[in-house]
């Protein structure tokens, strides 16, 4: 799943998603390396009881598609810290204080790799679905907190998709803009259910080739 982190999800019923491939140069793709790239910000937040945002760009994934639906993140790279904003949202969309203190700057890791999904075709729309177990995929995110200490805060999943559309020659990959409740990440510090990832990322196949999805 190459939009850095599939926890705010639309879940994609067995009864009505159709099995859909990836394509490399317009044929069923053996198994590709891919590298994909955040397009603009990545928002990671934690809307608990104390909510924290960060601001990430430059965000690099690496791994692999095929054969079929199949595809794994092998590798997720923040390039540079990721800003603090003064505000974060809660879980009644109210703009808070932030947790993390404002203008310093937070780290942020991957947690539990590889990342395994699953492309579906779902009501017309193509999702790449989390096939993970163990601890689920996650991220932590070392910030400044507005009392001068150290905040970690582990976030992570066990389900997850996002929305898969074809942009010229790569794949837009895109988390849905409105998840239920239900679909949140599990975090350290705000607890079940509050971890929220936002923003857009671009796939490319290696240099000189395409990447798309299709009906299976």
């Amino acid at each position: 799943m190459f939009a850095v982190f599939a926890f705010a999800a639309v879940a994609a019923s067995s009864a009505s998603a159709l099995s859909s491939v990836w394509l490399v140069n317009g044929a069923l793709a053996p198994l590709t390396l891919v590298t994909s790239e955040s397009l603009g910000v990545v928002l990671l937040e934690d809307m608990g009881s104390t909510p924290a945002m960060v601001n990430c760009e430059e965000v690099l994934n690496e791994g692999w598609v095929g054969p079929g639906s199949e595809d794994e993140v092998t590798s997720v790279v923040f390039m540079k810290a990721c800003a603090v904003p003064a505000k974060a949202e809660n879980l009644e969309n109210k703009e808070v204080t932030n947790n993390c203190k404002s203008g310093t700057e937070a780290t942020v890791v991957a947690l539990n790799l590889p990342w395994n999904t699953l492309i579906v075709l779902s009501a017309g729309v193509f999702l790449d679905a989390l096939t993970a177990g163990g601890n689920g995929p996650g991220y932590k995110v070392e910030c400044t907190n507005i009392l001068g200490g150290k905040s970690t805060d582990e976030c992570t999943t066990q389900k997850g998709t996002t929305e898969l559309t074809n942009e010229g020659e790569n794949v837009l990959s895109v988390f849905p803009a409105a998840p239920a409740p239900s679909e949140f990440a599990n975090c350290s510090i705000g607890g079940k259910e509050q971890g929220l990832v936002s923003g857009d990322v671009d796939l490319f196949a290696p240099a000189g080739s395409t990447l798309a999805v299709s009906e299976g």
